[in-house]
């Protein structure tokens, strides 16, 4: 038994229980011999009455009184069980196993010793890698245990191609904000078809073409469309001459080398 690994002596009160629920009898000097005692379990829910004498004042003051949890408040506000000065909810080898995760409770909840633990399943998070649990006993020890992980950002690719040709590659973090490069080439802008603003969780493919003359089009912000001359639809701008209507209505032509 459990109670036999306790490394103090013990009061288990199944017993006096019993017989105060059903028989509604008083134990006066019922443990008053019992002075050594360093813990005091009681299992039932509401407190049954008991003398002053029932025990000594050294347990009272020494000893742990273990109730039900959720029962506490009862307990010190029954006469004779208020005067225990230590009074606790739950049992003395039940301790806490709480999981951490980036320093907030992922989740906790009691075990006895002994009991084995099984491994909480490794959590989830769109754009983020799990480091995994740190080390994690394989039962229960004599006192509270804490399991910590972390999430780290994961890196994604974007390919920049412009006129169909690469332009360059990087790495950017999960949900940052996405700023296409400028033209390198003089006498040219880049204008890039609609993208997302912020970094998706998987690789994308950015396009973009060469154009002259169109300094004042700022694409990052505006929802925008393009035709042929003839009024043909395209998703990104061709050689030659694009019409660009912008969002706002107003519409530009763009020359595209």
């Amino acid at each position: 038994m459990k109670y036999k690994e306790l490394q103090m002596p013990i009061l288990f009160w199944s017993y006096f229980c019993y017989h105060s629920k059903f028989g509604n009898q008083h134990w006066n000097l019922a443990f008053s011999w019992c002075t050594s005692l360093t813990s005091v379990i009681s299992e039932m829910d509401i407190p049954c009455s008991i003398d002053t004498e029932c025990f000594r004042n050294d347990v009272f003051n020494n000893a742990t009184l273990y109730v039900p949890k959720g029962t506490i408040d009862k307990y010190k506000s029954t006469d004779y069980w208020s005067k225990f000065v230590h009074i606790k909810d739950g049992k003395p080898f039940e301790h806490l196993l709480t999981y951490m995760v980036d320093g907030d409770v992922y989740t906790s909840y009691t075990l006895e010793e002994g009991d084995a633990i099984t491994p909480e399943s490794i959590p989830t998070r769109e754009g983020y890698t799990f480091s995994g649990w740190s080390e994690i006993p394989t039962t229960m020890p004599a006192n509270d245990v804490s399991v910590s992980g972390t999430f780290t950002v994961n890196k994604y690719t974007i390919t920049y191609m412009v006129d169909n040709v690469l332009l360059m590659t990087e790495e950017v973090d999960y949900g940052s904000t996405i700023v296409p490069p400028r033209s390198q080439k003089d006498g040219y802008d880049i204008l890039w078809s609609s993208h997302p603003t912020t970094m998706p969780a998987f690789d994308i493919t950015i396009y973009g073409a060469y154009t002259t003359g169109i300094n004042a089009i700022t694409n990052e912000e505006d929802e925008r469309q393009v035709f042929t001359p003839d009024g043909k639809r395209w998703e990104t701008p061709k050689k030659g001459l694009n019409i660009i209507r912008m969002s706002d209505g107003t519409v530009k032509k763009v020359v595209v080398k």
